[in-house]
């Protein structure tokens, strides 16, 4: 089974939503790319308040997807920064909301290896940052991470409950000492 995280999660305003899966397997040079799987979903308006999962089939493979509508929603930009510790952050950042317990992965350094940056100032390269939710909806943030030896220590976990008010967070977890940020937005619908 290969497990994909994004696109991003955004917001829309449409009558129906089309989504469109269009998977590749990468060749060495983009000429060699082979199709996975291609196919188009529509699903019409108003969708319903809780998560629904969809398998679609074609040609080589199963996939599976969840999608959810939110009403009265904000965004929230989530960043974090290594202020002392490690270079690398050996861990995990995962976000989920009051009303939607489905966990939303924003990093994982067990799934994507040590090729994640770390920029100068200490900002890791989230591969995922935006969480949209209700408005009348906190935002948890679960930080794992583990020690130097990386996965002989035992990692040590902390949930943020983060309310709209929250813009930044700093906290020490094992080695390291971190800074969450929360950058929220209203979506205005036109």
């Amino acid at each position: 089974m290969l497990n994909l995280i994004g696109p991003n999660r955004g917001p829309a305003e449409a009558v129906v939503f089309y989504f469109e899966i269009n998977l590749k397997i990468r060749g060495e040079e983009p000429a060699m790319d082979m199709i996975f799987s291609r196919t188009l979903v529509d699903e019409n308006y108003p969708l319903g308040a809780w998560t629904k999962k969809q398998q679609v089939s074609s040609w080589l493979s199963t996939l599976e997807f969840s999608y959810r509508s939110v009403h009265y929603a904000v965004e929230a930009t989530v960043g974090i920064k290594i202020l002392r510790g490690p270079r690398f952050l050996h861990g995990s950042l995962i976000a989920s909301t009051s009303e939607e317990p489905s966990e939303m992965v924003l990093y994982d350094s067990e799934r994507w290896g040590a090729n994640t940056k770390v920029a100068v100032d200490g900002s890791v390269n989230l591969p995922r940052c935006l969480v949209i939710l209700r408005e009348d909806e906190d935002l948890f943030l679960k930080v794992c991470v583990f020690g130097r030896r990386h996965r002989r220590a035992k990692p040590k976990t902390i949930v943020l409950t983060v309310e709209h008010s929250d813009r930044s967070l700093n906290i020490k977890l094992g080695c390291y000492h971190l800074q969450v940020t929360v950058s929220w937005s209203g979506i205005l619908l036109r």
